[in-house]
């Protein structure tokens, strides 16, 4: 799909209809990517995340926060994933409001 191989998660978020997706590899090069699928037009993606970087993830867990009462309209996606071989565990926080 897209040259995109080794798919660690997906999440749907059903406001944007669409699909985040955390890969390991892409075009044959280890890393850390992250494509966004409209669920209407998947040929049309683009990456969110492109970090090559040589080292496989493993444990990758993905969730969309929209902030509950207090930040209403704040919508962000988190992501955990653990690096092999470097042995270090990554938060990160991404902003995905409309």
């Amino acid at each position: 799909m897209h040259n995109v191989n080794q798919l660690k998660q997906v999440v749907y978020d059903a406001k944007q209809s669409s699909f985040y997706i955390v890969a390991n590899k892409y075009k044959g090069n280890l890393g850390m990517y992250m494509i966004k699928l409209d669920e209407n037009n998947v040929t049309d993606f683009r990456f969110a995340i492109q970090w090559p970087h040589l080292r496989d993830i493993e444990d990758v867990s993905m969730y969309i926060d929209e902030g509950g009462h207090k930040c209403k309209g704040n919508k962000q996606l988190i992501i955990a994933y653990k690096t092999i071989f470097v042995n270090t565990f990554n938060v990160l926080v991404i902003e995905i409001s409309d």
